[in-house]
């Protein structure tokens, strides 16, 4: 899997069927220093992601459950209560944080904390849709955003493929599941700019060798999905490579449906 290819700037992804995952899209307009918003669909929800010279500063979305007072109540910082007796205030110019910071149930100094999880959520909700549409248009950087994120993109491949719950887009982007890894020199400067986990330095130092996912697997504290998910963002990221053994798809194909990872008649309707 590389980022180098080309990838349109409108179309159509599913990570199931393989090709373009989301992960490969948003690294691409990264790479590319794209300035826009990402629009992006899959059912009833929209969201918008945006971009400032390659690095994602904010998000939207229109289900309800990505507003802030929703987030804020899910993870108990915020009250029923309070809730719905502030949301009726909420109008053009006057948001629910700068309310429930007059209210003091925010403090001024949390808020921008509240609204940076907020948007990183919706973000990393997308990383885990399997199937969506989406469209990139060129944009000015938006300047009325007083509160942005600031995340490397490598932390968003990492934190967004670590997300993703389908074992079959998984497999896909680790890659021929009989293939050697090992790293590649040079990615230790990109480490810089990150804080990794000690399961993922271990990993990395791990595979200055060529090694097979068994014997990655059988050698690593963490657990196996773990590390095929950051086997995938590792790939990437271009970190590491694979060296596949001679076989060809159809044979990939048949080691994929045999470790059960070929959805069903249900999945395949969603």
């Amino acid at each position: 899997m590389s980022v180098s290819k080309t990838i349109p700037l409108e179309g159509k992804l599913d990570g199931w069927t393989g090709g373009v995952d989301v992960p490969e899209l948003l690294l691409a307009l990264s790479k590319e220093g794209r300035t826009g918003r990402l629009e992006v669909s899959s059912a009833d929800v929209d969201r918008k992601v945006f971009f400032d010279d390659g690095r994602i500063v904010f998000a939207s979305s229109s289900s309800p459950d990505d507003r802030l007072g929703a987030y804020l109540l899910l993870r108990n910082e915020l009250g029923l209560a309070d809730l719905r007796r502030l949301s009726p205030g909420v109008r053009p110019g006057l948001r629910l944080g700068s309310l429930l910071v007059e209210q003091g149930i925010l403090s001024a100094e949390g808020l921008p904390d509240a609204v940076l999880g907020q948007v990183r959520r919706i973000v990393l909700d997308v990383f885990r849709w399997p199937r969506l549409s989406y469209r990139f248009v060129e944009e000015a950087p938006r300047g009325n955003e007083a509160i942005t994120l600031e995340v490397p993109p490598a932390r968003w491949i990492l934190d967004g493929i670590e997300s993703v719950e389908s074992w079959l887009r998984v497999a896909r982007g680790v890659g021929p599941l009989d293939a050697l890894f090992e790293s590649i020199d040079g990615h230790e400067e990109s480490l810089r700019t990150i804080d990794l986990d000690t399961g993922s330095l271990e990993l990395l130092a791990m595979l200055r060798h060529p090694r097979a996912l068994e014997e990655i697997c059988g050698s690593s504290e963490l657990p196996d999905i773990a590390i095929c998910r950051r086997l995938w963002a590792f790939r990437l990221l271009g970190w590491i490579r694979c060296h596949p053994l001679e076989s060809g798809p159809d044979e990939i194909d048949s080691d994929i449906e045999a470790l059960g990872m070929i959805w069903n008649d249900e999945s395949r309707r969603r």
